[in-house]
């Protein structure tokens, strides 16, 4: 378990966060929450002008994590016991 200091939003509350685009909405009032329901959950529109904070450009939270290349070299003159020992 693990303590983390008081982020000051909830002043601003309600607040819903969506992700993972990381969008915070703030001010939440029953007609807004039906808009993020049906415009951003539904539709995929984030409601630009209702937007309290943004973690990260949206490309940046929707691109895969690239694995790094592997690279498996086996020498032309290498025994069959080097290469099965190499596996």
């Amino acid at each position: 378990r693990s303590e983390a200091p008081c982020l000051g939003v909830c002043g601003g509350g309600p607040i819903v966060v969506v992700y993972p685009e990381g969008v915070w909405y703030a001010q939440v009032t029953p007609t807004l929450l039906e808009r993020i329901v049906v415009e951003h959950l539904r539709d995929g529109r984030v409601i630009d002008e209702a937007v309290f904070h943004r973690l990260a450009a949206p490309d940046v939270l929707r691109a895969p994590l690239a694995a790094p290349p592997v690279t498996l070299a086996v020498s032309a003159n290498s025994s069959a016991d080097d290469q099965a020992s190499a596996r």
